[in-house]
C-alpha cells in the first residue's frame, strides 16, 4: 500500500533482491552543472554560513557549524535539521539524505574525490537532491511540523572493501547552509573487514548519548549501523527524530549535548559516515490517525488491528468513499488501524518484492542480513476496565467499538500464509543467503529473552467473551504457546536454513542465548534504560504475566476461566521458550550475571567480520572517566553448545558378571574392586559380609565383543576381622593392588569410630603380610606408582554428631612405608591458623570448627611421578595437595561452584512433577566430588572429579547436626512450591553470599576436569547437563530414579544421577574417562585425550528397570544397581586384549565387567615384567611396571595410584600418564594437546602462593 501525500523520491531504481546488485541511478541533473574544468576554476561561494562552514570543518568532523545544538540559522535563514546520513549503498553508489527545517532551493551533495583541503575546499562533483516533505511529522499536540527531506544518489564510486582509501569526502549544501565534511562509500563487498554497530531502543532514552560517545571513543568510526527498532519513541514525533537532545539524529550524528551524572555527552558521528539499516519496532508504529484532534501520544497508544478498520469501513463506506475508490479505502483502513508512514518517509531502505521497505534483505560485506517486521502493540497487564494485553473494557464487545484494544495484536503478519513469511522462506533458501559467510536475521521483538514483554507468547490473541458476576460481558485475550509464531514457525526455519545469528531487542536488556544446534541469539538493547531481567529473584508477576493467574488475584472469577489448563503458557521467570542464558565470557565485568540490566550502566555490541565475533562492551556512567569494558565475545557463526553428540557410540558392552549372593537397598555390599592382571584375579570389598572376596577372572580371556556373558567365580573369601590381632575390627572399606608384586592393600576401620584404623597388606592369596596403624576411619587406600608406599584417606567423621560427649576426630592421610612399616599420619593442624584465609577462598567449613577436625579426606589420586597426591575433601568442596616425601599438605584448593542459571548447566530439581524437566534453576551446585583421578599431559597434571555431593548429617537428640535443609526454590505454573535439598548457610562458612535468592545444592551432577597451574586448580571442562540429558533420552520413564526404586524424578531434588567414581585409562591412542552414576546407574565414557576439550563417547546401564524392587534387597533379574567402585584394565593387561572396566555395584551386590571395543592388543604377547613405573615413559604394548625393578618389557609409563607402572611402546617418548585410584592403569601412546582455556571455577590456597576463585 502507498500513502497519500508527498513521498520520498530520488532513491536507487531497483532493490537488493536475492543477491543482485543495487543499480543506483543519478538524481536529476543539477541546475548548476559542474565540469572538472569548472571545478578547477573556482568554488561555490555563499554568504555568511557557508564560508564559515568551509573553514570550520576538516574531513570527518563530528560537529556541525549549522544545525548544531540550538540550530542557529545563517544569514539567509537556511537551517540544516540534520547532518547528512547514508542509505542503501550499492556496488558503486550510495544515497545521501538530510533534512532542513525550512524550504530551500539549492540542495546538493558535494564530493571531494581527491580529498578535502580546508584551505582550498573545491569539490570534484556536485549532485542535486530531490526534495520531499513528509506528511505526518508532527508536534506533541498533533499538529503537523513541516520539514524538508533531501535525497541524492551518488554514483560512480570505487568498490569498497573496507579501506579508508576507498571512501570519498563529501558534504551537503542547502542554499547557504553547509554540513560538516564526512566520508561516504559504496556497499562493502565480500571479504571486507567491517565493524558493525548493533543497537536498538534509542527512544530518546537517557544514556544513549553517553553510550554512543563512549563507543566512538573506543572503536572510532563504524562501517555500518544496525538499529533494531524503537529508534524513536513515537513514530510521527518531530521532537523524537530531530529536536530533543536525546533524539535519534542528534545522538547518532554527534550533534547533541546531553548530561548524564553531570557530564555532557555529544553522541557520535555515526550515520553521516556509515550506512544504517533499521527494523521496525513497536514505537515506530502510530495508531488511529486523528489529524490534530488528539495529542501525538494519544494516537501512538491507540492502534487497532486491520480487521477492526475493515469492519469499520464496511459500516461507513457509503459516507467516506461513495465512489468506491481503492486508494480512499486503503487510506481509511490505514488511518483507522496503524501505520508506519513517517518511518518509511524519513528513511530509505532496501525494498522487497512487495515494493515496501518494512522487511528486506541486504548484503553487507560478508554478512547477508534479513530484516523482518516483527512487533506488536505493547499494552499494560491490568485486567480491570481498560484495554490491556488481557482484556478489553467491560461491555466493549462489538467488533467496531472504539474502546477496544484487541489485546497485544501483531502488526505485520508472519503466519505461513503471509507475504512476509513467504519472503522469509525465499530469502533463507536463496543463493545469496546460503553462500554468505555469515547468515544473520534481525527483528525487533524479543524472542529468547529474560525480558518482561516476551510473555505472553507471540501469537494472535484469542478472544473469549465471558460473563461477569454482575451480568456484564468482557472480552478476555489468551495467547497459546502452541500458536507462537517465533517458536513454531520461525525457529524451525532458522534451524533448517542454518542461520548463524539472530539479533533482537525490545526488553532494554543485554542477554544471550544459544540453541542446541549453535545458533546465537543476542538481545543487545540495554542502550538507554532497562526494564529488568526476570530470571533469579524477579518474576513477571506484575509485568507480562496475566493477573488472573496470580495467587493474589481478587478480580472476577470469570476472568480466570479462559486461562484454565493453559497456565504453563505464561512463564513467570526465564526464557519462556526453554533456553538458559549463556554466561558472558567475562561475566565478572557485569557482576557474574548472565544478563546486564541497569539504569546507570549501558552497553553496545560490535559485529566484527575481521575477527568473526560479536563483542559486547559496558560503560558505567557513574564512572565517566572510565573506558568501556569488554564483557562478552562469541563467534558470529553458529557454535554448538557442545562439540560432540550425546547419542553414544556403543563402544561399551558387558561381557562378565559376578554376584556376591547378597543385596541391600541401602547399599554397602559390593563396594570397591581392584584387579591383579598377572593372576587374573579381582579383589572385591564385600561390605555385607565385611570380607575381601577374591574372584577368579581367568574366564575373561574368552570374553569378546557381542559374545556370550562370562560368569566369574569366587576363589576365596577372606575374613578380615580374624586376621588382625589386638584390634577391634569394624569394617572393610577399600582395596588396592600393586600390580608389580601382587601385594593387596586393604583399608580397615575400627569398631569405635574414634579409634585408629589399619592398613592391611596381604599376599595375592589373602595371607596376612602386615597391619599398620593409620588415622581414624581409613576410607580409601592406594599405592604410590613405585609400590613403595601405601596411602590411606582417613575420613574422621563425627558420627555421633556434635555435643558434650561427642568427638569429631581429625581427618588425615596416612603414609605407610611398605618396606619398614613406618607410618606418618599427616593431619591438617598447620591449616587451623589459616582458617579465615580458607573461608575467604570459599573452602567450606562448619561454623566454629577448625580445618584439622572438619576436613574429611574422601579419596586419593597419586600423581604419575609419585611425588604428590591429590586428596578429595568432599564436604569442604576442595582438593588438598600432599607432598608425599615431606609428608605435608602444601595446598588446599576450592573447586568453585556451578551456576545452574546458565546455558549448558541445566538440571531437573523438581521431583514432584514426575516428568523430565531439565531447565535453568536459580541454584549453585557445590561440586563436592567423591572419586577423583589424575592424568598428566605434556607435563601438566589434570585432576578429574566425580561431582557427587554429600551432606553432613550426624548424631541424634542433643548431638544431632545437619547442614542441609529443604527450601522452596520456585513455583509451578499453578503456584505449587518446588522444593529441593540445599546447604544451610547458617551452618557453614565459605559459601559465597546468596545473591538474587540463589541456593547452594549438593553436587554438580557431572564430572569435571581441572588443570593444575600456578593459581591452583582451573576448571577446563565440565560435562554440564550431559548426564541428565543422556539418561533422560535413554530412560525417560525412569529419569532420576533412585537405586532403591524405579520411580521417575525420585532423585531430582537431591543430587540427581549422583556421579560417584571416575577412573581414566588408555584405549588405543586415546584416553578415556569412565564415570559411575550411583543412583540411576550405568557408566558414562568420555574421551579426555585432550583434557581441555573432552567429549562424550558412550553410556551403558545394565540395570533392568522393568523389574520392580522387592520389599527387601534386589531381584537378581534387576541386573547391576548402584556402581560404587571402578577398576580399569588396559588392553595390554587384559586377558582378552580389549580394555576392560570392572564395576562394583553396592546395592545389587554384583560385579560387572565391561569391555571397550577399541584399542585391541594381541593378548598372546603381554610383555615382560617392567621396571619402576615412576619414570613416566610411554608406549602402547609393553609390560607391567614393578616397584622393585625387574626384567624390562618393551616400555612403560607412570601408573596409577594403585602402583601400576603401565605398559609402553619403545619406552622413549613421554605420553599421557594415566594413574587412577583403586586399580591398575595403562598408557596413552600420544600425548594429548593442551589448549588454552580461561579459568572458570577454581579457588586455591597454596602454602607459598595466592588463591583464586570464580563461579562456573
Amino acid at each position: 500500500m502507498r500513502y497519500r501525500g508527498e513521498r520520498k523520491t530520488g532513491r536507487p531504481v531497483g532493490s537488493d533482491d536475492g543477491g543482485r546488485r543495487i543499480n543506483c541511478s543519478p538524481a536529476p541533473a543539477s541546475d548548476f552543472p559542474l565540469t572538472r574544468r569548472a571545478f578547477m576554476a573556482g568554488t561555490l561561494v555563499a554568504a555568511g554560513g557557508l564560508g564559515a562552514a568551509e573553514t570550520a570543518f576538516a574531513e570527518g568532523s563530528d560537529t556541525a557549524a549549522v544545525g548544531d545544538g540550538d540550530e542557529t540559522a545563517p544569514a539567509s535563514g537556511a537551517v540544516l535539521l540534520t547532518q547528512p546520513f547514508l542509505q542503501v549503498p550499492g556496488e558503486d553508489c550510495v544515497n545521501v539524505v538530510w533534512f532542513t527545517e525550512n524550504e530551500t532551493e539549492h540542495n546538493v551533495v558535494q564530493l571531494f574525490e581527491d580529498g578535502f583541503d580546508e584551505g582550498d575546499p573545491r569539490f570534484s562533483r556536485e549532485i542535486e537532491a530531490v526534495t520531499t516533505s513528509p506528511a505526518r511529522i508532527r508536534d506533541d499536540d498533533g499538529a503537523r511540523h513541516q520539514v524538508y527531506r533531501h535525497e541524492a544518489t551518488v554514483d560512480g564510486l570505487p568498490a569498497f572493501f573496507g579501506s579508508d582509501k576507498q571512501k570519498v569526502a563529501y558534504r551537503v549544501i542547502s542554499d547557504d547552509a553547509a554540513s560538516g565534511v564526512y566520508s561516504l562509500q559504496a556497499q562493502a563487498q565480500p571479504g571486507s573487514g567491517l565493524r558493525i554497530l548493533l543497537t536498538s531502543d534509542i527512544q530518546c532514552k537517557n544514556m544513549v548519548a553517553a553510550n554512543m560517545r563512549k563507543l566512538y571513543e573506543l572503536i572510532g568510526p563504524v562501517d555500518a549501523v544496525l538499529a533494531d527498532g524503537d529508534i524513536v519513541d513515537r513514530g510521527d514525533a518531530y521532537v523524537d527524530w530531530f529536536s530533543s537532545e536525546m533524539s535519534y539524529f542528534r545522538v547518532l550524528q554527534g550533534q547533541t549535548s546531553h548530561e548524564v551524572g553531570g557530564v555532557a555527552y555529544q553522541g557520535a558521528p555515526l550515520l553521516q559516515n556509515a550506512p544504517s539499516y533499521t527494523a521496525i519496532g513497536n514505537h515506530e508504529v502510530m495508531g488511529v490517525y486523528q489529524g490534530g484532534a488528539a495529542t501525538l501520544s494519544t494516537e501512538f497508544n491507540d492502534p487497532k488491528p486491520r480487521s477492526y478498520a475493515e469492519a469499520l469501513y464496511q459500516e461507513r463506506a457509503a459516507e467516506v468513499n461513495p465512489s468506491g475508490a481503492t486508494d480512499v479505502r486503503e487510506q481509511f483502513i490505514l488511518d483507522n488501524s496503524y501505520n508506519t508512514q513517517t518511518y518509511e518517509d524519513v528513511l530509505t531502505l532496501p525494498e522487497n518484492d512487495e515494493g515496501n521497505e518494512r522487511y528486506y534483505a541486504v548484503t553487507i560485506g560478508d554478512v547477508r542480513l534479513i530484516v523482518l517486521d516483527i512487533s506488536r502493540i505493547w499494552r499494560g497487564n491490568s485486567m480491570g476496565d481498560t484495554a490491556s494485553k488481557y482484556v478489553d473494557p467491560v461491555g466493549a464487545v462489538d467488533a467496531t467499538d472504539s474502546r477496544r484494544g484487541f489485546g497485544s495484536f501483531i502488526f505485520e503478519p508472519i503466519d505461513p500464509e503471509s507475504a512476509q513469511y513467504q519472503f522469509l522462506v525465499a530469502e533463507l533458501a536463496s543463493d545469496a543467503f546460503q553462500s554468505a559467510k555469515y547468515r544473520m536475521v534481525m527483528f525487533h521483538w524479543q524472542w529468547h529473552s529474560l525480558g518482561g514483554n516476551v510473555v505472553p507468547a507471540f501469537a494472535d490473541p484469542v478472544a473469549t467473551t465471558v460473563t461477569l458476576s454482575d451480568g456484564r460481558q468482557q472480552v478476555v485475550y489468551t495467547y497459546p504457546m502452541a500458536e507462537d509464531y517465533l517458536k513454531n514457525q520461525l525457529e524451525p526455519l532458522f534451524e533448517r536454513y542454518n542461520v548463524d545469528f539472530v539479533f533482537n531487542a525490545h526488553s532494554h536488556l543485554w542477554n544471550r542465548f544459544r540453541t542446541e544446534s549453535g545458533m546465537n541469539v543476542l538481545e543487545s538493547s540495554n542502550n538507554g534504560n532497562t526494564y529488568n531481567a526476570f530470571l533469579d529473584s524477579m518474576t513477571r508477576v506484575g509485568g507480562g504475566y496475566p493477573p488472573a493467574l496470580e495467587e493474589s488475584f481478587s478480580g472476577d472469577p470469570a476472568l480466570r476461566e479462559p486461562f484454565a489448563g493453559s497456565e504453563e503458557d505464561y512463564v513467570a521467570q526465564g526464557d519462556p521458550y526453554g533456553l538458559s542464558p549463556v554466561m558472558p565470557t567475562a561475566s565478572d565485568v557485569i557482576g557474574g550475571n548472565p544478563y546486564l540490566m541497569s539504569n546507570t550502566v549501558t552497553e553496545f555490541s560490535i559485529l566484527d567480520t575481521t575477527t568473526g565475533t560479536v563483542d559486547s562492551y559496558r560503560f558505567d556512567t557513574e564512572q565517566p572517566n572510565s573506558q568501556p569494558e569488554l564483557f562478552d565475545s562469541f563467534p558470529i557463526r553458529r557454535t554448538p553448545r557442545r562439540t560432540y553428540s550425546l547419542e553414544g557410540s556403543g563402544v561399551l558392552s558387558k561381557v562378565g558378571a559376578f554376584a556376591t549372593g547378597y543385596s541391600d537397598q541401602e547399599g554397602g555390599v559390593a563396594e570397591i574392586v581392584a584387579y591383579n592382571p598377572e593372576l587374573r584375579r579381582a579383589y572385591l570389598v564385600n561390605g555385607r559380609e565385611r570380607t575381601l572376596d577374591i574372584i577368579d577372572a581367568v574366564a575373561l580371556g574368552e570374553a569378546k565383543p557381542d559374545g556370550e556373558m562370562v560368569e566369574l567365580s569366587l576363589a576365596k573369601r577372606v575374613e578380615m576381622g580374624s586376621l588382625i590381632e589386638d584390634f577391634s575390627f569394624g569394617d572393610i572399606t577399600s582395596v588396592a593392588v600393586d600390580a608389580a608384586t601382587g601385594t593387596v592393600a586393604v583399608a580397615v576401620q575400627a569398631e569405635d569410630y574414634r579409634d585408629s584404623g589399619r592398613a592391611v597388606l596381604l599376599d595375592p592369596d589373602g595371607a596376612l603380610l602386615g597391619a599398620f596403624e593409620v588415622g581414624v576411619q581409613p576410607d580409601m587406600i592406594a599405592f604410590t606408582p613405585d609400590g613403595l608406599r601405601v596411602l590411606t584417606a582417613d575420613e574422621g567423621e563425627p558420627r555421633e554428631g556434635y555435643g558434650e560427649d561427642a568427638v569429631d576426630p581429625k581427618g588425615s592421610v596416612s603414609i605407610v612405608d611398605v618396606a619398614s612399616g613406618a607410618v606418618q599420619v599427616v593431619t591438617f593442624d598447620a591449616w587451623d591458623a589459616r582458617r579465615d584465609e580458607l573461608v575467604g577462598r570459599n573452602v567450606i567449613l562448619k561454623k566454629g570448627i577448625d580445618p584439622s577436625h572438619d576436613f574429611e579426606p574422601e579419596y586419593i589420586a597419586v600423581a604419575p611421578d609419585g611425588s604428590h597426591a591429590y586428596v578429595a575433601l568432599q564436604e569442604a568442596n576442595a582438593v588438598a595437595v600432599l607432598d608425599i616425601e615431606q609428608a605435608e599438605f602444601i595446598g588446599i584448593w576450592s573447586l568453585g561452584f556451578k551456576n545452574h542459571l546458565i546455558d549448558g548447566n541445566e538440571i531437573d530439581a523438581n521431583k514432584d512433577d514426575k516428568r523430565v524437566g531439565i531447565q535453568w534453576a536459580n541454584l549453585r551446585g557445590v561440586y563436592m566430588p567423591d572419586g577423583i583421578a589424575v592424568m598428566t599431559c605434556d607435563g601438566v597434571d589434570y585432576v578429574l572429579t566425580a561431582n557427587e555431593g554429600d551432606a553432613s548429617e550426624w548424631g541424634d537428640g542433643d548431638t544431632e547436626y545437619s547442614n542441609i535443609m529443604k527450601v522452596q526454590i520456585g513455583s509451578t505454573s499453578t503456584w505449587e512450591p518446588i522444593e529441593a535439598e540445599v546447604l544451610d548457610p547458617d551452618k557453614l562458612d565459605g559459601l559465597p553470599a546468596q545473591t538474587a535468592g540463589a541456593h547452594y545444592i549438593l553436587g554438580g551432577r557431572s564430572f569435571s576436569i581441572y588443570r593444575v597451574d600456578a593459581s591452583g586448580l582451573t576448571q577446563v571442562f565440565d560435562s554440564g547437563s550431559d548426564f541428565e540429558r543422556i539418561t533422560a533420552t535413554r530412560y525417560p520413564d525412569y529419569f532420576n530414579a533412585s537405586n532403591k526404586n524405579n520411580k521417575i524424578d525420585s532423585r531430582s531434588d537431591a543430587k540427581g544421577p549422583e556421579p560417584e567414581a571416575v577412573v581414566v585409562g588408555a584405549v588405543g591412542d586415546r584416553c578415556y574417562a569412565y564415570v559411575a552414576l550411583e543412583r540411576i546407574g550405568g557408566i558414562m565414557v568420555y574421551d579426555v585425550t585432550d583434557p581441555e576439550n573432552a567429549s562424550f563417547v558412550d553410556y551403558l546401564n545394565t540395570r533392568d528397570f522393568s523389574v520392580d524392587f522387592p520389599d527387601e534387597g534386589c531381584d537378581p533379574n534387576q541386573g547391576d544397581i548402584a556402581p560404587e567402585g571402578l577398576a580399569f584394565v588396559p588392553a595390554e593387561q587384559s586377558p582378552n586384549g580389549y580394555p576392560m572396566l570392572l564395576a562394583a555395584h553396592e546395592v545389587s551386590g554384583t560385579l560387572a565387567v565391561y569391555l571397550t571395543n577399541a584399542g585391541y592388543v594381541e593378548p598372546e604377547n603381554p610383555g615382560g615384567q617392567g621396571g619402576s613405573g615412576g619414570d613416566g615413559q610411554g608406549g602402547s604394548d609393553g609390560g607391567q611396571g614393578g616397584s622393585d625393578g625387574g626384567q624390562d618389557g618393551p616400555g612403560g609409563v607412570a601408573g596409577g595410584s594403585q602402583g601400576n607402572a603401565g605398559s609402553g611402546g619403545d619406552g622413549n617418548q613421554g605420553g599421557s600418564s594415566l594413574p587412577a585410584t583403586g586399580d591398575a592403569l595403562g598408557s596413552v601412546a600420544a600425548a594429548a594437546a593442551i589448549l588454552g582455556a580461561a579459568s572458570i571455577g577454581a579457588a586455591s590456597v597454596f602454602a607459598h602462593g595466592d588463591m583464586s576463585e570464580s563461579d562456573t
